[in-house]
């Protein structure tokens, strides 16, 4: 007996075109509701993000605040032309307020001048400012980014970084005439108008401690680097002038701060040259190394009684994909005692600025920074959490008040 096939009449191929479409429909549905909450709760993140309370320490001789990069171009621009550039700090000014020092990396060149400073260009002509076209990327700002800076408490920067001839000589030449032009409120280190000055430490006395800050870069072109009759940045093409650097800081300090601009871009790796050469600067003086150019964070390591920050990651940045966006800000406390307490806040970058990586959306990639910072810690190197933070004490002998 043959079977016949039996066709489905209009009304039953409507009624199954419809299931289809709605059970389509309802993924679809599924799957731009869950792309609207993230997209959302990024938006959102900063409304739901609280100003941290940061409260001073009276059992610290000294605070001090340690940041990443700070880049205030392309669409950082963008965001400090609507909302200006005190905007950015919202929610890393509590730190800053309650610190005696407060250092990071100025990854750009500046291209203009305040007015009142253009009689005193040195022969320099700002409208001959170029950008670099051997490099893909060409990072400036505006002379506006320094008393910004000021106003927020930075005490100093490193220009030791591998930016500072994006706009080529005449580029670099404005930015160091900028920040001589504010002298009496910021220093820079990591590069001047010869070696001698290039290898000069800054030395802040705070409350009786002298903490001395130098920075170098291991990135850099031949042609930037400073020589004894030529402007430029402090590079390891001559490794003597990084050591002699640090030498005269610890001789100086009682705590020296070394910025190295070093490693692979986006790389949060530790490679063995930046290993040793961290090594070696400790054992020359160098109590805390902070380490950046790799736009993300890598992890750090206790040596004997020196920390090393390997990379301390972006601080103000347009570059927010995946770890780019991770930030930290890094407190250390000198405490009576001799005692060297570190403070690691993680932050996370949104429109720019940094915002506390904490609940409702910062949980996962708060714990992803910690892991990242400690998975290389030894044994004796005793971390804890607490607040959100993270803390690391080392013990470096009595200090004198």
């Amino acid at each position: 007996m043959t079977t016949r096939k039996r066709y489905l009449t209009k009304k039953e191929k409507l009624l199954a075109m419809t299931k289809r479409h709605k059970e389509r429909a309802d993924r679809h549905a599924l799957v731009f509701l869950l792309a609207l909450i993230l997209v959302i709760g990024a938006g959102q993140f900063v409304s739901f993000a609280q100003v941290p309370e940061v409260p001073e320490d009276e059992e610290a001789l000294v605070t001090g605040t340690v940041v990443g990069d700070l880049m205030f171009g392309r669409h950082v621009a963008e965001v400090t032309s609507r909302y200006g550039f005190s905007s950015l700090f919202d929610f890393a000014r509590p730190y800053f307020e309650a610190s005696d020092y407060v250092s990071g990396n100025f990854k750009q060149t500046i291209i203009d001048m305040p007015p009142e400073a253009m009689e005193n260009l040195n022969g320099d002509t700002i409208r001959n400012i170029t950008e670099n076209p051997n490099k893909m990327m060409n990072f400036y700002t505006t002379y506006e980014s320094v008393p910004a800076l000021i106003d927020e408490g930075f005490t100093n920067v490193t220009l030791g970084n591998n930016n500072q001839f994006d706009y080529r000589y005449l580029g670099f030449r404005n930015t160091l005439n900028v920040f001589d032009h504010y002298e009496d409120e910021i220093s820079y280190v990591g590069a001047g108008v010869n070696t001698e000055a290039a290898i000069t430490p800054v030395i802040d006395e705070i409350n009786g401690i002298t903490v001395g800050t130098v920075g170098f870069t291991d990135v850099y072109a031949p042609n930037h680097a400073v020589d004894e009759d030529r402007s430029g940045v402090l590079t390891t093409r001559r490794l003597a002038d990084v050591y002699q650097a640090v030498q005269q800081a610890e001789a100086e300090a009682d705590f020296v701060i070394v910025h190295a601009h070093w490693g692979e871009n986006f790389n949060n790796r530790v490679f063995s040259r930046q290993r040793e050469l961290a090594h070696y600067l400790a054992d020359l003086g160098a109590d805390l190394i902070v380490g950046h150019y790799p736009h993300v964070i890598s992890p750090m390591e206790v040596y004997e009684d020196s920390l090393i920050l390997y990379s301390v990651g972006n601080f103000v940045s347009d570059q927010g994909w995946s770890r780019t966006s991770d930030a930290l800000i890094t407190q250390f406390k000198l405490m009576n005692d001799g005692r060297r307490q570190f403070i690691f806040s993680p932050m996370i970058i949104r429109e720019a600025k940094p915002i506390p990586a904490t609940e409702p959306f910062g949980t996962v990639q708060k714990q992803r920074i910690f892991r990242t910072l400690t998975k290389e810690l030894g044994d004796e190197a005793e971390t804890w959490q607490e607040d959100g933070r993270l803390y690391l004490e080392i013990d470096g002998g009595e200090e004198e008040a």
